[in-house]
Parts: C-alpha cells; sequence; structure tokens
C-alpha cells in the first residue's frame, strides 16, 4: 500500500532498515501534533514515598489535543504514543517502535511503526 507518511512529531525520524542497519528515510519534522495536559487533576491516586518523601500522585485529564489534521486518504501520521494512545479511533496514526539508540543511549531511529 503506498502512503504518504507525515511527521507530526517535534524532532526527525530516521527509519532504519531492520538488515543493513542503514538510514532509509528520514521524515523531517512537519508539525506537532501535542495532548496538553495544563494541570488539570482529576483525581488523588496516592502518595508515593521516596528517599524519605511522600509525593502525591494524581491522575490528568488530557484535553487540548492540538496539531492534528483530520485523517486523509493515504496519508500516515506519525505521532507520539500519548496522542495516539488518546485518539483510539485513528486508524491512520503510527508511532515508532524497534528503537535503536547508538553507544551513549541517545536515540538514532527506528527499524518500524506501530499502529
Amino acid at each position: 500500500m503506498k502512503s504518504e507518511i507525515i511527521n507530526l512529531t517535534s524532532h526527525p525520524i530516521n527509519y532504519i532498515d531492520r538488515k543493513t542497519k542503514q538510514t532509509k528515510a528520514v521524515y523531517p519534522s512537519q508539525g506537532c501534533a501535542r495532548l496538553d495536559l495544563d494541570g488539570n487533576i482529576s483525581f488523588y491516586i496516592e502518595d508515593v514515598e521516596n528517599e524519605g518523601v511522600n509525593v502525591p500522585v494524581f491522575a490528568i485529564n488530557p484535553c487540548n489535543l492540538t496539531g492534528l489534521p483530520e485523517p486523509k486518504g493515504n496519508t500516515m501520521y506519525i505521532v507520539s504514543k500519548v496522542v495516539k494512545d488518546n485518539c483510539p479511533n485513528r486508524s491512520d496514526l503510527i508511532v515508532p517502535t524497534c528503537i535503536l539508540k547508538d553507544r551513549y543511549g541517545s536515540i538514532i531511529g527506528c527499524m518500524g511503526f506501530s499502529m
């Protein structure tokens, strides 16, 4: 299936071939789909102790999805996992998967995408 792929993350995405480990495509950022959390606390969950300090954990209501266009024909949009998870009815959203890192732990690319 031939599709256009548009990267809506804030950074370029390198697609790296699984067999050759060579970069086969670079998807530059063409906008940024994001889910603003704006501190809208839904409810308190619990305190977590860390180094002698009790830290409260809350559920946050995501709101204000911005930068995500309507579905368009054979177009797939690369988005963050948090955006994808909050748009369960969108089959045109893909997330980088099989992430490759260099020896310092920096991400250098992905070997595919997940729906």
